[in-house]
């Protein structure tokens, strides 16, 4: 698969302009440190996570997009998932790190898909694996991948919400045949969560 140069430059930079906007939050070791991005490409560099490592992060919430591979067969996602987790980087963050997961299309299934893919539970299964979601949780039990997690700090709970925005989201609709901009789907069923 030819991947875009544009997107290849942009995927990375997204993370780093995340991490720069909250640089005043990583500072102060009194104050709760989150980190959140999106768009981590398995087969390109991982040092966006040295400068978050860096910056000593509570907690870390990937967005989704946590892998490139677009395939209808998810069992195609599995080395990805695999470049993506043993990645020495990432596991130096998952070591200190508490990480909360989401997915968005490319992990999910395909680009820009919805509840229209196939093979969405499979595909849910082998996300929810390579993330070690534990075998009890109520996210293998339900679908979609969506949740909910009280963390506490400095005597403050505070609420991280992960949503699902590919399970339940209804075909989207374009101009001509599936291409060109996206228009707006004017039909009153249609979910986007």
């Amino acid at each position: 698969m030819k991947k875009n140069n544009f997107l290849s430059k942009l995927i990375p930079l997204s993370l780093g302009i995340i991490l720069l906007f909250h640089q005043s939050l990583f500072s102060n070791p009194n104050e709760l440190n989150i980190g959140f991005g999106s768009c981590l490409d398995q087969d390109m560099s991982f040092e966006i996570f040295e400068k978050v490592i860096d910056q000593n992060p509570n907690y870390f919430i990937f967005m989704g997009d946590n892998i490139y591979l677009d395939s209808e067969n998810p069992e195609e996602k599995i080395p990805a998932y695999k470049k993506f987790t043993e990645n020495k980087k990432f596991l130096k963050l998952k070591k200190n790190t508490k990480l909360f997961f989401t997915w968005d299309d490319h992990d999910f299934g395909v680009n820009d898909a919805g509840n229209d893919y196939k093979e969405i539970e499979k595909s849910k299964e082998i996300f929810l694996k390579y993330i070690e979601e534990p075998n009890d949780s109520p996210r293998r039990k339900r679908k979609g991948v969506y949740d909910s997690y009280m963390v506490n700090f400095a005597s403050k709970k505070i609420q991280i919400i992960l949503l699902d925005t590919r399970t339940f989201r209804s075909p989207i609709k374009s101009r001509f045949w599936g291409f060109g901009s996206y228009i707006p789907n004017t039909d009153p069923g249609a979910s986007f969560f």
